[in-house]
């Protein structure tokens, strides 16, 4: 376990390496492009490399350009990820709040599942909490409170999340403006099935095992996440907004890694053990 999250530091360290460059996005010219590449790197499972005038230097420019994709890639939204989730990952990411990032219909899928073509773009899984809103969250002046917005919720949901990136460079050199403007790191998001009586569930205290052929492969609780799940998805209701979006009836949101990213490599059986709550299931083959 030391080791996995020696490397999952090492990993967002580098990631923000290039936060603080200046900005090189600074027209619609430059947003188009590296969104029509990166949509193109995505639907074909390729890596690519960004031109440097296309680069973004800022999360508000990987933003920007996560924004036009979800715009131009002519596939259903499945709903919203959030990654980076915890205090110290923060801090050491350099950034004050956790990453979103859209979830697609074509790459999301009902345990179990079996991934036949994940490489090059697939690069691990994360084990997660999962919520499927029932209920509009439009934009207000106010911010949501936790009553409201579970008040908005609809199920509650084992998950898996198949992390990836498109960049040649991966996601440990690309930064984090790049990292944004990626899809935030999705690769896919797979879930389980509705879990009963959740409100009465306290979600910091679950632990949840994460195997690789039935060998355990790290282990945290629900506290991993913004000190409660909950906590990630009431960042996300109120972050949207700001960027001309907003959670919707139907969509799912992921809400953040409680174990992982852990790498694999194919051929192998994934499970996330979430204790009295059940199992979640991929079968990674290629």
């Amino acid at each position: 376990m030391k080791r996995l999250m020696i490397t999952f530091v090492c990993v967002l360290t580098a990631i923000t390496s290039n936060a603080a460059e200046p900005n090189l996005i600074n027209d619609d010219y430059a947003v188009n492009e590296a969104a029509s590449m990166l949509i193109a790197a995505r639907v074909q499972n390729k890596l690519i490399e960004l031109p440097t005038s296309l680069k973004p230097r800022t999360l508000e420019d990987g933003y920007k350009i996560q924004d036009k994709i979800i715009q131009d890639i002519a596939i259903k939204q499945k709903g919203w990820k959030v990654a980076i989730t915890s205090k110290e990952l923060m801090t050491r990411a350099g950034v004050q709040e956790p990453i979103s990032g859209p979830l697609f219909e074509r790459w999301s899928y009902p345990e179990p599942h079996t991934i036949n073509n994940g490489p090059p773009t697939l690069y691990g899984f994360e084990f997660e909490f999962a919520f499927q809103i029932a209920k509009d969250l439009p934009p207000r002046k106010q911010p949501y409170n936790r009553e409201e917005v579970l008040a908005a919720v609809g199920s509650l949901h084992l998950a898996i999340e198949p992390v990836g990136s498109r960049y040649i460079q991966g996601p440990v050199k690309s930064g984090i403006a790049q990292f944004a403007a990626d899809h935030g790191g999705n690769y896919g998001f797979v879930y389980g099935p509705s879990i009963s009586n959740w409100q009465s569930i306290n979600l910091s205290k679950i632990t949840v095992t994460g195997y690789f052929n039935n060998k355990k492969i790290g282990q945290e609780s629900g506290v991993n996440v913004m000190g409660d799940p909950v906590n990630s998805l009431i960042w996300l209701t109120n972050h949207l907004p700001q960027r001309g979006h907003y959670l919707k009836a139907g969509q799912w949101v992921t809400t953040g890694a409680v174990v992982g990213p852990v790498s694999a490599k194919p051929p192998v059986k994934v499970r996330g053990d979430f204790g009295p709550l059940g199992n979640v299931h991929v079968n990674f083959e290629g």
